[in-house]
């Protein structure tokens, strides 16, 4: 699930997630690469923001494999990252 947040105007991923009987196997990782593509060629948009747990060290590595970037920011006790085209 995404949207272009009101306040900052940016797309956001709100939510991500793939079946746990399907994880570590490379779909989480291909799925977001068309998320990413998909929301670039609707919305022409210049960046994504994506935000995750600090205990997720797995969805941030994900998030980083496909370029995601630390922004240094916590928004509700979220890790924010962005995607910049």
């Amino acid at each position: 699930m995404y949207g272009k947040d009101p306040e900052d105007q940016n797309y956001w991923i709100y939510v991500f997630m793939i079946d746990k009987r399907y994880q570590r196997q490379g779909y989480g990782k291909a799925a977001m690469i068309q998320l990413i593509g998909h929301i670039r060629h609707e919305h022409r948009c210049e960046k994504i923001m994506i935000g995750h747990k600090p205990d997720n060290e797995i969805a941030g590595r994900l998030y980083e494999s496909v370029g995601f970037q630390d922004t240094g920011k916590m928004i509700n006790h979220e890790m924010i990252k962005e995607y910049l085209f």
